[in-house]
């Protein structure tokens, strides 16, 4: 026992201790032995029942089991435990601190005080972990961002010739009016945008458009405008209002913008051709272009569509960024997360983690679509993983910020059940509802609004028909059976279940329709292609021949 470093104890419930024990196994072989850890079974069945206190108490009743624990380095009592373990510390002298409230994460929390961590007498440890990591994070960008080489500003705004760190660039959906203009402004500078971009497509009510950037340059705090229209007169107008990114410049317009040359930044794009050399006419149009004057520049080599080009876009974005060492570059995600059918976080935080491997400083993205509506957000949390693991060589894994929105590293904890306990197993075959004779309920979900709406329909009375509207699912449900006590068990289990759904539906936008799932798993959807399957399988095995009618693989030619 001496040669290890550590050594702890663990007290749990009756229950919990097989699972306890397992993982703290499992743990100490991940340690390589650096620690002893040993499992003790409280007499209870269930550890959160109990106070700090109570455990206190159970120790002092049992003397082998004080003079045990007075020889460990730590004490780690279970998360869900209420109250302050502090005073399990001062009668066993060994600093006493509580662990997860998950078995599953009882080797993060080993591996912190091997580290030489503190964790907390009273919140469970995976939430010291969290600020932790999230504080080593902080302080790691704070002092890298330091060193950062800036290529310009803009009003204030720092563009880095090279990421990370990185500039957001958030574009306003084009069809918005203006004060729904202002309101996605806003939420897009609160979700992290350093940009916010106001679009249009010709034909385009200019002074409306105007009226946008003015009212956008009043409300917004620290984000600033770009501009997004083709016509050069209306990008004029539109810098003259404020903005002071300009998107997009090409060897076609930017002589007519040669009058905001000084009064803006710019970003560069030359559009493809069979004809030409890219690289080649990229450098040729920026030299043309800082030779008139334009000193802000950002270079777009455009990236490509799904499917059509991304190996290509990717190595032209290199070749450019090693041509051009002393421009900045910009990419913009709107067309990978709008055009792919996938949840989109997934895609922009791959795009993310691929342009901090190439340095680009500058990205942008969309929220055209329902689909696409929270990138903004996703897109910063993104961006600050890459800027955290690329300089590090690091993997974007256990950072402290992560994008798991509808998954989890570890699965739900297994029930802790005694064995005494019966367990009826329930047939997956869906049962008929008992109907209830006063009427029935409908669930509604506005996502736009955030809001969730229950009207509850009468067979016999109808001038009693009303509904409920709130943001809160808990609340509504309390309302609703508290008010209509005439609701049968399974009915208002129904309504509880329905909420459920809604209040996912709110937090994930996710489309819900009442007595429909939300949810597809994999093997469902996999399922629903399964002729498609059946085509693969056949190709793959050779029962299929790919060729035209006659057609034998090898034979020689007729």
């Amino acid at each position: 026992m001496s040669d290890y470093r550590l050594r702890i104890a663990i007290l749990t419930s009756r229950r919990a201790y097989p699972i306890i024990k397992e993982e703290a196994e499992k743990t100490a072989i991940s340690l390589k032995e650096a620690v002893a850890i040993d499992v003790y079974a409280l007499p209870i069945d269930i550890a959160g029942f109990l106070s700090a206190d109570g455990i206190a108490k159970i120790i002092l009743s049992n003397k082998a089991l004080l003079e045990k624990l007075r020889s460990y380095d730590y004490i780690l009592i279970p998360g869900n435990v209420k109250g302050d373990v502090e005073a399990i510390t001062k009668i066993t002298g060994a600093k006493c601190f509580k662990a997860s409230s998950e078995p599953g994460l009882l080797l993060p929390v080993i591996e912190e005080l091997l580290r030489g961590g503190e964790l907390s007498t009273v919140l469970p440890a995976e939430e010291i972990i969290r600020e932790n990591l999230l504080e080593n994070a902080y302080r790691y960008l704070e002092e890298s961002w330091r060193k950062t080489k800036i290529a310009f500003t803009i009003d204030g705004l720092k563009i880095p010739l090279r990421s990370p760190p990185f500039v957001l660039v958030a574009e306003i959906p084009y069809s918005l009016d203006v004060e729904d203009a202002i309101e996605y402004g806003l939420r897009f500078e609160e979700e992290g945008a350093d940009i916010v971009v106001v679009g249009g497509s010709s034909p385009l009510d200019e002074e409306r458009f105007l009226l946008k950037i003015r009212r956008l340059g009043d409300e917004l705090r620290r984000a600033i405008i770009g501009v997004d229209v083709d016509s050069p007169k209306l990008i004029i107008k539109s810098v003259k209002e404020g903005a002071r990114l300009v998107l997009t410049m090409t060897p076609q317009n930017y002589m007519a913008l040669s009058e905001i040359k000084k009064e803006a930044a710019f970003v560069a794009s030359v559009f493809p051709s069979n004809t030409i050399d890219e690289i080649e006419a990229y450098t040729s149009f920026l030299s043309k272009a800082k030779n008139t004057g334009f000193e802000n520049i950002i270079v777009d080599p455009l990236l490509s569509t799904p499917s059509h080009g991304i190996i290509n876009t990717m190595n032209k974005y290199s070749a450019l960024m090693e041509r051009l060492p002393d421009y900045p570059f910009f990419a913009c995600y709107g067309n990978y997360a709008e055009l792919a059918d996938v949840d989109p976080h997934g895609v922009i935080a791959l795009l993310s983690f691929m342009s901090a491997e190439l340095g680009i400083s500058v990205i942008m993205v969309t929220a055209d679509s329902w689909k696409t509506h929270e990138s903004v957000g996703e897109a910063w949390i993104a961006l600050q993983m890459a800027s955290l693991s690329i300089p590090r060589k690091s993997n974007p894994h256990n950072v402290g910020l992560d994008l798991l929105l509808y998954r989890s590293k570890k699965p739900s904890p297994r029930p802790i059940i005694d064995e005494s306990i019966r367990i009826v197993k329930i047939p997956d075959e869906k049962q008929s509802p008992q109907l209830d004779k006063w009427g029935y309920i409908t669930v509604w979900v506005d996502n736009n609004n955030e809001e969730i709406t229950v009207c509850l329909h009468h067979y016999d009375d109808k001038s009693s028909d009303m509904c409920y509207r709130g943001k809160n699912a808990e609340n509504l449900y309390k309302t609703i059976l508290r008010n209509h006590s005439y609701f049968s068990l399974e009915h208002a289990a129904y309504l509880g279940y329905e909420l459920s759904k809604a209040n996912i539906s709110l937090i994930t936008g996710k489309s819900y329709v009442q007595d429909r799932e939300l949810f597809e798993d994999i093997r469902t959807k996999i399922q629903s292609y399964e002729k498609l399957r059946i085509i693969k399988e056949k190709w793959a095995r050779g029962d299929s021949n790919p060729g035209p009618p006659g057609y034998q693989p090898g034979a020689p030619p007729s």
